[in-house]
């Protein structure tokens, strides 16, 4: 016959194996408070410096300003989640269909940015790179990448990038610049520097909007005076040669710019020729024309104006005459 169970374990080693399930519960729960206190730690510290920086980017209404600091605030964002910190950030600003860098921190002017010169067209079928800043503008989406070598979509602007993270800026719906920051370890972003970047850019898509109201309505009020400036001298004066050197000298004081000039049809009506110019080369004045196609087309796709144009990004003109003449 088979030989008979073995006897049960006395209750002292039974009562041994519940405080071992005991204990080993209590060890479980204490790390499982202490990870969530960590992390309530983390976020308390991000939330400070997301304060913060709502501060900075808001406390300003000069464009350019505010846009440094957003570049900035970035940084600081994920280096109080890191305290390795990203290699860099930096803003882009969305006009049209390009995507164009314009502020950095703490490395060079991102106008140096290689692969970027001129900003990025995002339109569909251009055959070239949009960059991970491009793709989260066109999808409208974070856009976190754990190693970027393998990243069809990538543009190298530092060597020793690993890992990208970039987030859109939105107002009232659509995107109007990306933020982006990266860093030379693989991987090195999570879901709360998604979480954290996000609301950082709600902030600084407000702060930009703000900016550029005030911008404009500065500009109105200068135009506003510079039309009355010119106004009381058109009707001192009644020769038209004399009139329209001095409409440009007055439109570059009024506007604080380098360079200005007033184009009117040729005699075939054509081309707008340059009929007086301040602070402008001669070969410009002679040879910069528009034409009546081109000015056609402008009218019906964006109205009579005014028009502000990045002629970096879109040359109004012929685009080896501004070039030479220091204009972009």
């Amino acid at each position: 016959p088979p030989p008979p169970p073995p006897p049960p374990p006395p209750p002292y080693f039974q009562a041994e194996d519940g405080i071992r399930d005991v204990l080993g519960g209590l060890v479980g729960s204490e790390m499982c408070i202490r990870d969530r206190y960590e992390q309530r730690q983390r976020w308390a510290i991000v939330q400070e410096a997301l304060n913060k920086a709502s501060r900075i980017i808001t406390g300003s209404l000069d464009l350019d300003e505010v846009i440094a600091h957003i570049a900035r605030e970035t940084y600081r964002v994920c280096k109080s989640l890191d305290d390795e910190g990203a290699l860099f950030s930096f803003v882009a600003l969305l006009e049209r269909d390009t995507l164009t860098p314009a502020a950095a921190y703490p490395i060079h002017s991102p106008r140096d940015f290689p692969g970027m010169t001129g900003g990025i067209k995002l339109a569909a079928n251009q055959g070239h790179r949009i960059g991970i800043t491009g793709r989260s503008a066109v999808t409208e989406e974070a856009q976190l990448v754990g190693d970027v070598a393998g990243d069809p979509d990538y543009i190298e602007i530092e060597p020793g990038t690993r890992s990208e993270l970039a987030v859109p800026m939105l107002v009232g719906g659509e995107v109007i610049g990306v933020i982006s920051v990266e860093h030379g370890k693989p991987d090195a972003f999570d879901g709360d520097d998604v979480a954290a970047l996000q609301s950082l850019a709600a902030q600084a898509g407000l702060a930009i909007q703000h900016a550029r109201l005030f911008q404009a309505e500065r500009r109105h009020a200068q135009a506003m005076e510079a039309i009355q400036a010119t106004s009381s001298a058109v009707s001192a004066i009644l020769d038209v040669e004399e009139l329209l050197p001095m409409i440009t000298k007055e439109a570059a004081d009024k506007f604080d710019a380098p360079a200005s000039s007033l184009m009117l049809w040729d005699e075939r009506k054509e081309f707008l020729v340059i009929r007086a110019a301040f602070g402008l080369g001669d070969r410009y004045r002679m040879e910069q024309r528009i034409a009546r196609p081109t000015v056609e087309t402008l009218i019906e796709t964006r109205g009579w104006g005014p028009h502000v144009f990045n002629i970096a990004a879109t040359p109004f003109g012929r685009p080896d005459l501004i070039e030479e003449e220091g204009l972009c």
